[in-house]
Parts: structure tokens; C-alpha cells; sequence
């Protein structure tokens, strides 16, 4: 007896009924949402364009707003660098006064860090370029749920787009995107965690500045001009202040010259003079000598031009120049006499050389000429009442 198996044949298994697939974005089973879009394709009904003025006024807002607060935080930054590196040049310079080379490196410690500030943080922002959908990309991280709604919108925006797509989906569209930025408000946009550290910045420049030139209000504006003149004469400022005399002079050559420092502010304890010849480049240091609140050096016996300058009290003075002159000379005088016109004598009468008397009738015009030698600045006749 033969014994037979018993086979189970298992039936294949029969798929679950598919669930209809939703449109998630607008909520409609798929196939109405196709019957939709045929139905608005359909030329018998045409759908009017939807109103996106309102999402386009809010990136305008958007745009202004972020631009504002991007040029607003770059001229804080500037100003907070400007103030506070020039302040603390001058403060240094007050301290200790530099030469013109290391006020040079100063200025461009001063200049160079806020103009760079200005063209990244004021100057870039005001011209650069915000279309709207990178307005649209910067707001939507503010709006949950968006699901690159608004930057589609705006591209949808542009001219002709809007064609290429139903009109009953970009309605929907847009009244959905609507709908999400009613509680949006433009100022999220903003880093106000920036802005405020920005004008911290300015303040704190603006405030030490300020505050430093109030203390040293006598001094603080020397030291500005030393800084943003590097290599100008300007002498510091110092507790002693004194005026040169006789500064910058034509003396003439082989004369007594007076070198004298008349001390308005303070008392120096010691005034010396540096004297530079032009030509050789020779220095000289002498003391002067104190008399009551004058301070005097006299130089005897000098033939060339020379530079000096005033040191003491933790100062000095501008370079002043003396210019040696030659003694003028009246070498030659011719005086020639004009007769009067009713005498019909047309050429005049010149005497001999060096013979300046000169006798005529009245109304006659005498000119007299004269050679010199030296450095003549200027010349005058008198006129003396005859003996």
C-alpha cells in the first residue's frame, strides 16, 4: 500500500488594496487633483491670476530691512575701529612722542582696519544685489511648515512663469503661502545679536574718545594733528610751553644774532638750541641761559644761513631758518632833472655821478637812480627841509 503525501499548496498572497494616494500640499485625493488641473486647463474656464502683491511688498520690506541693519552694523564696526585705534595712537603719542615714521605706522594703524570696515560692512552691503528669491530663501528658515513655498511663489513671480504651470495649483499655491506668513514679521530677519554688538563697539570708541579728549582737552588736538600729519612739524605738548624769538629772520651777515625762548607755560628746567647748517649738515646744542622768563643764547660771528630749533620740557619748537643778508651799499646815484612843459626843454639835466643836489625852477619832476650792492629788501627817499 503505497502511502501518498499530503502536499499543501499555498495560494499566492493576494496584495492589499492600494490606499488612494493624498496630495499632501493641498489635501485633494490624486486623481481629483488631476480631474482638477484638466478641468482648469480646460479653455471653457479660465481662472484669473491670484494677487501675490502681498508677498511682494513683504520681501520689499524684507529687503530694505535687511539691508539697513547689514549697513547699520558695518558703520558701528567702523566706528567702534576708527575711534578707538585713533585715540589710542594719540594716547600713546601723548605718552611717549614718536618720530615721524612710527606716526606714519600709526595713521595707517588708524586708517587702513576702518576702511575695511566700511567697505565690507557699509559700502558692499548698500550695492549688493537682493533678488527676491534670495530674500524669499533667507525668510523661510523663519517659517516652519514652508516647505519652499515662498521661493516657489516668487519664481513663479517672474514674468511668464506663472504660465507653465495650472492656474488653479499656483492659486493654491499662493494661498497657501499666504496663509503661513500671516504671523510672519519682517524683523526676524535681522541679527540683533550683531546690531547690538556693533553699537557696543561704536560706543565704546565714540565714549573713549570723548572721554579722553575731555581730560586732555589741551592736548588731545596736537596729538590728532601729529598723527594724521606724520611727517609735519609739529612739535608735542608738554607741561612747558614757550615762544621763539626771534623764529624765522634776515639777519645781517657778521651781526650779533639773539636766540631767546619767551616761556609762557611751566618752568623748563634746561633749554638748549639745535643749529643745522643747510650746507653741511652740521649740528650744534648750546644752553641758553635763564633770565627771569626768558631763556637767551647769542650767536656772534655767523656767515652762512643756518636751522635751529628749541628743545626743553619735554618739547621742542618748530624749525625756525636764519638768513644771512650782505650790509646794503649805495654804490652809484644819478639825479637828472625834468623841466616843466612851458619851458620846452624836452630832455632832462642829469648830474655827474654820485652828486645828488639837484637845482631847477618849480614844477619841475627830478628822478633820482640808484645802484646798490647786497641784499636790498626795500628803499625810500626823504625829503629834508632845506638849511
Amino acid at each position: 500500500m503505497t502511502s501518498q503525501e499530503n502536499t499543501s499548496i499555498a495560494s499566492p498572497a493576494i496584495p492589499a488594496p492600494r490606499s488612494r494616494r493624498q496630495d499632501t500640499d493641498n489635501g485633494l485625493p490624486l486623481g481629483d487633483a488631476l480631474m482638477e488641473t484638466r478641468s482648469s486647463q480646460s479653455p471653457a474656464t479660465p481662472v484669473a491670476p491670484p494677487d501675490t502683491s502681498p508677498i511682494r511688498r513683504l520681501i520689499s520690506r524684507v529687503r530694505r530691512l535687511l539691508r539697513s541693519s547689514w549697513v547699520a552694523t558695518g558703520a558701528g564696526v567702523t566706528l567702534g575701529l576708527l575711534f578707538g585705534t585713533m585715540v589710542a595712537a594719540a594716547l600713546f603719542d601723548l605718552v611717549l612722542p614718536l618720530w615721524p615714521s612710527f606716526r606714519f605706522v600709526a595713521l595707517l594703524a588708524v586708517v587702513i582696519p576702518a576702511a575695511i570696515a566700511f567697505h565690507t560692512g557699509v559700502v558692499r552691503p548698500l550695492f549688493r544685489r537682493l533678488n527676491g528669491p534670495r530674500i524669499a530663501r533667507t525668510i523661510e528658515p523663519h517659517l516652519p511648515g514652508i516647505h519652499n513655498r515662498l521661493v516657489s511663489v516668487v519664481d513663479l513671480d517672474q514674468k511668464g512663469a506663472a504660465q507653465s504651470v495650472s492656474p488653479t495649483f499656483h492659486r493654491r499655491l499662493v494661498a497657501e503661502t499666504l496663509e503661513r506668513i500671516r504671523t510672519f514679521r519682517p524683523s526676524q530677519v535681522v541679527n540683533f545679536q550683531n546690531l547690538k554688538r556693533a553699537g557696543l563697539a561704536a560706543f565704546l570708541g565714540v565714549g573713549t574718545f570723548l572721554a579722553a579728549y575731555t581730560v586732555f582737552h589741551d592736548r588731545m588736538p596736537t596729538a590728532l594733528a601729529r598723527i594724521f600729519s606724520p611727517f609735519a612739524d609739529i612739535p608735542p605738548v608738554s607741561d612747558v610751553s614757550y615762544n621763539v624769538v626771534p623764529g624765522d629772520a634776515k639777519v645781517l651777515r657778521g651781526e650779533d644774532i639773539l636766540l631767546a625762548a619767551e616761556v609762557t607755560r611751566g618752568q623748563p628746567d634746561r633749554l638748549r638750541v639745535e643749529i643745522t647748517s643747510p650746507e653741511s649738515g652740521k649740528t650744534l646744542w648750546y644752553d641758553l641761559v635763564s633770565e627771569g622768563p626768558d631763556w637767551i643764547f647769542t650767536l656772534s660771528g655767523m656767515e652762512q644761513a643756518f636751522d635751529y630749533r628749541i628743545h626743553g620740557g619735554g618739547t621742542w619748537s618748530r624749525l625756525h631758518r636764519i638768513t644771512m643778508i650782505d650790509r646794503p651799499q649805495i654804490v652809484e646815484l644819478r639825479a637828472a632833472l625834468h623841466y616843466p612843459k612851458y619851458m620846452g626843454f624836452p630832455e632832462p639835466r642829469v648830474n655827474p655821478s654820485n652828486v645828488g643836489d639837484v637845482t631847477g625852477p618849480e614844477e619841475s619832476t627830478v628822478e633820482v637812480i640808484v645802484a646798490t650792492a647786497g641784499d636790498v629788501a626795500q628803499g625810500e627817499i626823504q625829503l629834508l627841509q632845506p638849511r
